[in-house]
Parts: structure tokens; sequence; C-alpha cells
């Protein structure tokens, strides 16, 4: 009778390892190596128990003989190297790091152990092989076998062949379409849903009732960073996207208008979001005249630093109470002078120049005036009305052709908004860069002109702006 039960439970495991093996040949019938490098290949057999990834990583088809340099990281354990079955490697010494030499088979094996990061992705967990200064990358194929962890699942960036229950052990197989090692993805499922598409992979939480236009709107715009594994969280404003693979996106709450397209903003307001995110990090996606030229403003006004303190003030996110104000305050934050850039742009069908307040006090004759002047691009541009008004200057706009005449000491000058060119007397040009420009609804004069043209001279420090009479 035992005898009958032990043949019983050999037929039963060789039915089993029978069906097992199967379901993979099943799975892997839809694999698509196509772009992949035809000669090396890598194959990682991976078992997570504990808290640790058990690895066997073999490298086939490199050239026999040819030494490689290793990338070891620190979380690399109990590292092991051989050429072929119980044959180890020749491991050395080099420069910077550690040489391997391949034997006549061109294979390398190498057995280690990983530790699971508290992350949500696994990155670089695979042994890297240099030739020079060339990472060496070929075909991937991924196995991955989970021991008693029914909490967590597994996924990867790269196509999915197969993914097996069994008792205790979840199986799980990938073959990667491009080079390189792909991400591992170990997430609770009753806490975070997945949403993939081709190799860009999205995790969102579970109580969050997406609609499929909004994790297409989520993946384009995750879709234009280096990374294509992505997460998103949830706050009480709703969506926005954290990074957590490689350090590009960062903290994305400042995207939070460009991540959630179903939140109340208008078109202004989410051009505005475009503008201020472009600046920071440009993409090549298409934008309108309008939009080109904010960016190339915000980005020609901030150098890189103040992009970055940009960024970092915007990290915190926007309230969402008054979007377009909150990025003025921050441009504002950044620069130490008021602007209401956005603001006046969203009011406006021209594009106003990006400006910023002159917190000094202008004073003429002993007298502070009620206006202050305006910074651009280094530049200090005075209201044309105000310094008409203390000095005893008449201005007479001339709407039809968007100039203004100031007659001033017996002489007028005429001054065409958007233009090089100015006339003295109605009869003589003279040239200078943008002499007048509009800002909110009001014309403001190039700081030179007042000094050149109407015999005022300027006084200035670190508190005030002193418009002082030549006569």
């Amino acid at each position: 009778m035992l005898r009958g039960f032990v043949l019983g439970s050999l037929v039963m495991s060789g039915m089993a390892a029978l069906l097992l093996i199967y379901q993979w040949t099943m799975f892997s019938s839809t694999s698509d190596g196509k772009g992949l490098a035809p000669t090396v290949e890598e194959q990682f057999d991976i078992e997570v128990e504990g808290g640790l990834a058990h690895i066997v990583q073999e490298i086939s088809g490199l050239e026999p003989g040819q030494s490689y340099s290793l990338i070891m990281e620190d979380v690399h354990k109990d590292f092991k190297c051989e050429l072929d079955l119980n044959k180890p490697c020749l491991l050395e010494d080099g420069e910077e790091r550690k040489l391997v030499t391949t034997g006549n088979n061109g294979k390398l094996i190498f057995t280690y152990q990983f530790p699971i990061p508290d992350e949500l992705v696994m990155k670089d967990w695979a042994i890297q092989l240099m030739n020079g200064d060339e990472r060496i990358q070929g075909k991937v194929d991924v196995t991955l076998k989970a021991v008693g962890d029914r909490v967590k699942a597994w996924e990867t960036n790269g196509l999915q062949q197969a993914a097996i229950n069994k008792e205790y052990v979840d199986f799980y197989r990938w073959i990667k379409k491009e080079h390189g090692t792909p991400s591992l993805i170990h997430y609770d499922p009753d806490h975070l849903k997945l949403w993939k598409k081709d190799e860009f992979v999205l995790l969102y939480p579970s109580s969050s009732q997406l609609e499929s236009e909004q994790l297409q709107e989520l993946g384009k715009l995750a879709s234009e960073y280096e990374d294509q594994v992505i997460v998103a969280s949830e706050n009480e404003k709703g969506i926005s996207l954290e990074e957590i693979g490689n350090g590009v996106l960062s903290n994305q709450a400042f995207y939070q208008e460009l991540t959630d397209p179903w939140t109340p903003l208008t078109e202004e307001e989410r051009q505005a979001a475009h503008v201020i995110s472009d600046a920071i990090h440009p993409t090549d996606e298409p934008k309108g005249n309008r939009m080109s030229t904010m960016t190339e403003m915000v980005t020609k006004a901030f150098g890189d630093e103040e992009l970055g303190q940009l960024e970092a003030l915007l990290i915190d996110g926007v309230q969402q109470k008054s979007f377009v104000n909150e990025l003025d305050e921050a441009l504002s934050t950044v620069k130490q002078m008021p602007t209401t850039f956005f603001a006046g742009n969203q009011a406006s069908s021209e594009v106003i120049p990006l400006y910023f307040y002159d917190q000094r006090q202008v004073v003429w004759k002993e007298k502070v005036l009620p206006w202050r002047t305006i910074s651009r691009e280094g530049e200090s541009f005075y209201p044309l009305g105000g310094v008409a008004s203390a000095a005893g200057m008449e201005v007479i706009p001339i709407p039809e052709d968007r100039s203004y005449i100031v007659e001033y000491d017996n002489r007028s000058y005429r001054f065409y908004e958007q233009s090089e060119t100015f006339i003295t007397d109605e009869e003589r040009f003279g040239l200078t860069e943008e002499a007048i420009i509009r800002v909110n609804e009001e014309i403001y004069i190039r700081e030179q002109l007042i000094g050149d043209l109407f015999d005022i001279r300027l006084n200035e420090s670190e508190d005030a702006i002193v418009m002082i009479p030549k006569k």
C-alpha cells in the first residue's frame, strides 16, 4: 500500500510539473523579441523570500576570453561568479573596479542577494557588466518566484508573459523589449491599482475612481520624462504624480493642474501651468506662439539656480484658490520683487512682458510719488503718465496707431508701442529698443529716455529713486 501511495504521489507530481511547463509554454508563445540584441542575452532567476531577493544572473553571448569590469553596489551580498557549472571565474582587481574574464563559452553566471527595498520599485538591482565605458546589454528574460507573501503582487515595465499562483508560491516571467534591466515593482493590490500601457506603468490609489481618459492624461504627462514607472498619490486636492525611480520628476505636486485635467481650471490657467512647467523642465511638446513667448520670457528672466528655487517653492503645491496669483507669488518670492505676470496675461489678449515691480520709493522734489517703476530683463521702465504728471509734461494718446505724443519744453516726442523708433517734433526719427511697453493697460517708458530726452537726472540708492530736474 505504501508503494502504491509513493507511485501515486510521483505520478501526481509529474503531472503538476508538466502542467506548469505547459502553462509557461503557452504564455511564452506570445513573447516579442523585436529590437533586442541578437547575441548577448541575460537571464535572471529570482527567488524572493523573507525580504531578500536571491538572484542568479546568467549572461551568454559574450566574447570568449574577454575581460569585463563589474559594477556592484554595496547592497549586493554573497557574490559568486562561475564560468559554467562548478567552474569558478577568474576575478582580479582593476584600476577602478573588479575585472572578470570569460571562458571559451562566452558565458558568466553570477549569484548574489539583494535586499527588497521599502520603496515600491527595485531599480538597478542587477550587477552590471562593462566593456570600457560601454554597458553590456542585450535581450533580457526575468523569472521570479515569490515564496510565502500573498500580500504583495509583482510587476515590471517589461512585457509580462505569465503570472501563476501555485500553493504558497507565485511565479512570474517577463521579457524586456529593449536593452537594460527592467524595474521590479512590488505593491499591495488592496491599496494600489496598476495601469499599464506599452512599457509605462502607473500605480494609483485603489480608492481613486479614475476614468480611462484621466489615466491616459496621466500617462501622457509622465511619458514626457525618462522614468517609465510612476506612482500617483492622492491628497485633498486630488491626484498628483510622484517619481519613484530615477529622480527625474521628484515630487510632482506642482504639476497638479497638468495631471488633473478634470479639475475646474480655465484654459488660461491651464496654459499658465504649462508655461511654468515647461520653463522648469523643457519639453519638445508643440505649443502655440503665446505659450512659447511666455515660456521664453520666464526662461530668460530666471537662471538655473533661480528655476531650482522656483521648483522648490512649487513642490509644496498650489491651493487652487487663485492659481495664477499663486504662480505670481512664487515668481515674486524668487526675485524678491512683486509681479502680476500670469494674472495680467490671463486678462489680456496680447502677451504682457514678464516684469517685476521695484519696491523702492520714487521721489520728485522731495515728494514721494504714488507709483513704482518696473524691471524687465534687468532694465527699468517708468509709468509714462506718472512721469508726465510730476514733470509737467502733456501726454496725448493716438489710439488709431497705438502711439503717444509727449510735449515737453517746447518739443514733442511720438512713441509707438512695439516699435524701435520714435519721432522728435514730428520730423526726425530716433532709434531705441522698445521706447514704451504696455503692462496691465498702463504705458511705461524706458528709463534711459527719461534722462536723454526729458532732462531728468536719476539718483538711485537701495531705498529710493530720486528724480532730479537738470534745469
